[in-house]
């Protein structure tokens, strides 16, 4: 009887301790935020941390445009169809699933410049860290070009379930 080992599986980290270089076939091109070792220090949840920079990198790179794109000339109904249609990925990619906080959103991010040319940095703010049960909060900032700074209070989840989102984004409209 032949038997093997599970195949290991390593962050990138752990990849470049190991192998003492990346494949160089492979084009890595990811974002961290600042503040993410400290993050990841304090996070004892059961959620990959990889799952949340993998949607970081998705929102930054293309996601905020492609919605900003989508919905910047639609009626209120229409972007109720909008969300509609694509709630799965809405609930994927932003954890919203509810039409008034995606409306939200989008009017958040309608006027600003925001792809990922004019992308600079973003950092997760070490004072708004807090951890319950089910879920660490925290506030993540992205700076872009123009003085431009989009603040999110971050959800992500203790528990690897089915049932809510595991990462959901809510914008946070700053103060006049």
């Amino acid at each position: 009887m032949f038997y093997m080992d599970a195949v290991p599986t390593y962050s990138l980290e752990e990849y470049k301790e190991k192998m003492g270089f990346y494949d160089s076939m492979v084009n890595i091109d990811i974002i961290y935020f600042q503040n993410y070792d400290y993050l990841k220090d304090n996070y004892k949840g059961e959620v990959d941390l990889y799952y949340l920079v993998d949607s970081f990198n998705i929102l930054i790179k293309s996601y905020f445009e492609q919605v900003q794109n989508q919905t910047k000339d639609l009626s209120s109904e229409e972007l109720k169809e909008y969300f509609d249609n694509n709630k799965t990925k809405i609930g994927i990619k932003l954890g919203l699933t509810e039409f008034e906080d995606f409306e939200e959103f989008v009017e958040y991010i309608k006027d600003k410049k925001i792809s990922i040319n004019e992308y600079q940095y973003s950092e997760l703010d070490k004072e708004t860290l807090s951890d319950n049960e089910r879920y660490v909060n925290f506030t993540l900032n992205m700076y872009y070009d123009n003085d431009i700074k989009l603040t999110f209070n971050v959800r992500l989840s203790n528990i690897d379930n089915t049932e809510e989102p595991i990462i959901k984004f809510i914008p946070v409209k700053e103060e006049l």
